[in-house]
């Protein structure tokens, strides 16, 4: 009676203990691939998000090169090139308001804190993506640049021969190199940045440039390496 009433064949153990734990089994899955489904949706939402921040943000930085070529023509009188710079600043500090007000759900999206989180996909416990988003403060993001200011006497050679740490800080992380354990050259300095690229997002190139002046000596020899 229970089975013609309830139009089910299997309404209790009692009935096929077998065919209840694998309707159970099979309900459970049912309903882990449906939750895993809205999971998938709501983390192609925070993904969604994520992505307009990101391309409001390079509509910003496509602004501000047009800004900085503008700015490089002579044609402008120094009155112009500070509106200029004005309207850069402010950008900057837009991109900066974009950085820490991104959120999905409370938490922030472009700050440099979302990172490691898990989207679980689907049903099984394994069946996961792991997403970091890095931070897109105008402090992280674009070029970086160390300069090595030094007072030169006869026969120095360059100015890194004192031990010490350069951190660098870039768009993917933070490395510190040993100053002391590299070859103090700009060459390679650059090459130790290099090596930890995967790591910070920071590349480097050696430039040497030399500006001499006020010699005492009449005749002076010099060799830039």
């Amino acid at each position: 009676m229970e089975q013609l009433s309830s139009g089910k064949r299997i309404n209790s153990a009692a009935d096929d203990a077998a065919g209840l734990s694998i309707a159970t089994r099979m309900e459970s899955q049912v309903k882990g691939i449906g939750m895993a489904i809205k999971n998938a949706a709501d983390a192609q939402s925070l993904v969604d998000t994520t992505d307009g921040a990101h391309q409001e943000i390079t509509n910003i930085l496509q602004r501000m090169r047009e800004l900085s070529i503008q700015a490089s023509n002579d044609t402008n009188v120094a009155s112009d090139r500070v509106s200029m710079q004005f309207e850069v600043t402010q950008l900057q500090a837009e991109i900066n308001r974009i950085s820490s007000q991104t959120t999905w759900n409370g938490m922030a999206l472009l700050d440099g804190t979302f990172a490691s989180k898990q989207f679980q996909i689907g049903a099984e416990a394994n069946q996961t993506i792991s997403m970091s988003i890095g931070t897109v403060n105008t402090a992280n993001i674009g070029a970086h640049q160390v300069d090595s200011v030094v007072n030169i006497a006869s026969g120095t050679t360059n100015g890194m021969d004192d031990a010490g740490d350069v951190v660098i800080t870039g768009s993917f992380g933070t490395s510190t190199i040993d100053v002391s354990a590299t070859d103090k050259s700009a060459k390679g300095f650059a090459a130790a940045v290099n090596a930890v690229t995967s790591e910070t997002g920071v590349s480097a190139t050696a430039i040497t440039k030399v500006k001499l002046s006020d010699f005492s000596e009449a005749n002076c020899d010099c060799k830039c390496i």
